[in-house]
């Protein structure tokens, strides 16, 4: 696994949190911040990392010199291997890592502070529509939500944008114009 871009562009993470992560692969990541990079302003993001289990989202925004990010998970062994990353990366902008249900946190957070929130469950995870409702219903116009999901799996929301498949994965974007 490395980064893609950014000041940490190159850099190479070795280990991994455990069995149960599923990363995102490096060509899916450079595609996703491409796309970002010719239609958002991540420079002045606030960005929510959901289901964040290797952080490798976390530390591209944060590569990518976004304001904030805060990075989501429940598993234990996830939150260890971020909190090695911030320790090795010890980025100049605020990185929490918080250990929590993803479905909870959001219900009881103001997600309206942020500009970029990026999801990425288990793709058996029977929740999607759930939480994607939940998020659109409290997230700020022009704010951006995207989802990797399994590319088989079909999302239906009014705030679907565009939805772009890479191999077995995919990424919806969502957003409150």
């Amino acid at each position: 696994m490395r980064i893609t871009g950014g000041k940490y562009k190159g850099r190479i993470i070795s280990g991994s949190p455990g069995t149960h992560v599923r990363p995102t692969t490096d060509r899916a990541r450079e595609s996703l911040f491409n796309i970002l990079w010719n239609s958002f302003d991540l420079d002045s993001a606030n960005v929510l990392d959901l289901f964040s289990g290797t952080g490798l989202i976390s530390l591209e925004c944060l590569s990518r010199n976004c304001r904030s990010v805060v990075s989501v998970d429940m598993n234990f062994q996830s939150v260890l291997f971020q909190k090695k990353l911030h320790d090795q990366f010890k980025p100049q902008q605020p990185w929490d890592i918080i250990k929590a249900d993803v479905l909870r946190y959001c219900e009881k957070e103001e997600l309206s502070k942020f500009e970029f929130i990026f999801m990425d469950p288990p793709y058996n995870w029977p929740h999607y529509q759930t939480l994607i409702s939940l998020i659109c219903s409290k997230i700020s116009p022009n704010a951006l939500l995207v989802v990797e999901h399994d590319s088989k799996l079909t999302l239906i929301h009014p705030a679907l944008q565009s939805t772009r498949i890479y191999g077995q994965s995919a990424f919806s974007f969502f957003s409150i114009n």
